[in-house]
């Protein structure tokens, strides 16, 4: 069998490192960021190539050392693959780049115990009440409802009052209940609230003590 050997200068293998790297963070976004609703098997594949990708990087870069890229795009999708190899999660991401971290749905059952407290500080916790990869709009709600739970009505900022306005109308669609809680309240102060538009509510909720709730709800079928 013959024998052939590639021989590469050094700044031909840069070149091959740079499009390498950034092939691994193409993919790793198809990976993540599910926008157009590929099929399982799609995202599987995809993540293959991402890891055999990631691998012709580590081997360049322990090679050279000097080639290693600092691109905050290509640190971030490393360190994400490699937790989710380390720890048996996967992410996902909105098209903002949020990203949420899960249980590897894809696995074969048998996920690692992990450490969420680690894994935490890269990404937003996936409500237990997922069953599955959620869909990019239910994250891009999650993101939404991000900071909104416990916070007093009267106390919500400009973009925090928007987003939960928004939720409020077109939450439920998702699997997301966002209300307003009255501490300390009457049989009066509900039929008040009840008997009032939306516009009214928001000045009741203004001039008493509140808590904004966001709940998650009847996720099963819609992930």
């Amino acid at each position: 069998m013959t024998e052939h050997t590639l021989t590469l200068t050094n700044d031909q293998l840069y070149e091959v490192y740079c499009a390498a790297w950034r092939e691994f963070v193409a993919l790793h976004k198809q990976a993540t960021v599910n926008s157009s609703g590929v099929s399982n098997h799609v995202l599987k594949r995809v993540r293959h190539s991402r890891t055999a990708i990631g691998q012709v990087c580590d081997m360049i870069e322990t090679l050279l050392p000097a080639f290693k890229t600092n691109a905050e795009a290509y640190t971030t999708a490393r360190a994400q693959a490699k937790i989710e190899v380390e720890y048996g999660v996967m992410f996902a991401s909105t098209r903002n780049g949020r990203s949420f971290v899960m249980p590897d749905f894809f696995g074969t059952g048998d996920v690692k115990r992990y450490d969420l407290s680690k894994i935490a500080p890269f990404a937003t916790v996936v409500p237990p009440s997922f069953r599955s990869r959620p869909s990019n709009e239910i994250l891009e709600v999650a993101e939404l409802a991000e900071g909104l739970h416990g916070k007093n009505f009267a106390m919500l900022s400009e973009d925090e009052l928007m987003r939960f306005r928004h939720l409020r109308q077109f939450g439920r669609k998702y699997g997301l209940l966002v209300s307003v809680e009255v501490m300390n309240d009457g049989d009066d102060i509900q039929d008040e609230l009840a008997a009032a538009s939306p516009e009214l509510q928001e000045e009741i909720y203004r001039r008493l003590t509140t808590q904004v709730a966001v709940r998650w709800f009847a996720l099963d079928s819609a992930t």
